[in-house]
Order: C-alpha cells, then sequence, then structure tokens
C-alpha cells in the first residue's frame, strides 16, 4: 500500500510539473514584421554618422544611396518571401497523393487559404510569375 501511494505521489508530480513546465502553444501571425522605411534610414544615418562623424553636407549626400539601399531590401525581402509562400504551396502539391481523402481535404483547405494570401500580398510578383511560365503555371522550376 505503502508502494502504491508513492508511486501515485510521485506520478502526481511529475504531472503537475509537466503542467507547470511545459511549453504554451502560442498561435504565430503569418504576417513579416514590418520595419518602417524611414526607421532603417535613420538608424543607419545615425549610425554612420556616429561611427564616421559626418557632416550635414556629407548625410545630405549620402542620404540618396541609402535610401535606394532601403529600396532594395524590401523588394528583395518581399520576393523572398513570395518564393517561400510558393515553396510551402509547392510542398502541399507533393504530398497530396501520400495522403489519405480526409487529410487531402485538410490541406486542400490550408492550400487555398494559401493561394489567398499569395495573391493578396503579391500580385505583381504574381504577375510576373504568370507571365514567366506561360500562365497560371504553379511551378516555378
Amino acid at each position: 500500500m505503502l508502494i502504491a501511494v508513492a508511486l501515485f505521489a510521485i506520478l502526481g508530480c511529475g504531472y503537475g510539473l509537466g503542467k507547470r513546465f511545459a511549453p504554451i502553444a502560442v498561435e504565430i501571425d503569418p504576417a513579416p514584421l514590418v520595419v518602417e522605411d524611414a526607421s532603417f534610414e535613420d538608424l543607419t544615418l545615425s549610425k554612420l554618422s556616429e561611427v564616421l562623424g559626418l557632416t550635414k553636407e556629407q548625410i545630405a549626400d549620402i542620404r540618396p544611396e541609402i535610401e535606394a539601399t532601403n529600396d532594395k531590401i524590401t523588394a528583395s525581402r518581399k520576393k523572398a518571401l513570395f518564393e517561400f509562400y510558393l515553396h510551402i504551396r509547392e510542398l502541399h502539391e507533393k504530398m497530396d497523393p501520400t495522403l489519405d481523402p480526409a487529410q487531402q481535404e485538410k490541406l486542400r483547405k490550408s492550400r487555398d487559404t494559401l493561394q489567398k494570401v499569395i495573391e493578396k500580398r503579391f500580385p505583381r510578383l504574381l504577375g510576373k510569375l504568370d507571365s514567366t511560365t506561360g500562365g497560371g503555371s504553379k511551378n516555378r522550376d
């Protein structure tokens, strides 16, 4: 009897600690972190001014280059995220034959949602993709 009580106490403590210290599920927003363009420019100019001791004239000369660099960074970030979504969509298509009908239906709903996100967030990039692949092809390779 004493052993049963001890086992119950040990298992109960383990359950309690597991509940207490188990990771909490957190829903993650799929939207990317957006940093304002001006903040990148201001932070870059501030840091460069601090490190290099730039004059006002130098800052005025450098600002257009920083703005152009910011535009390139923003464009490449959007393109990378677009390609990320396309790879996920491609993975869905490759997984489909392996799944049973119920799983395929769940994956289809997820894929439809993903497609809507792609169409809403990247209409220009999607248009470029469609024009380079002959219109409507989902495979980029």
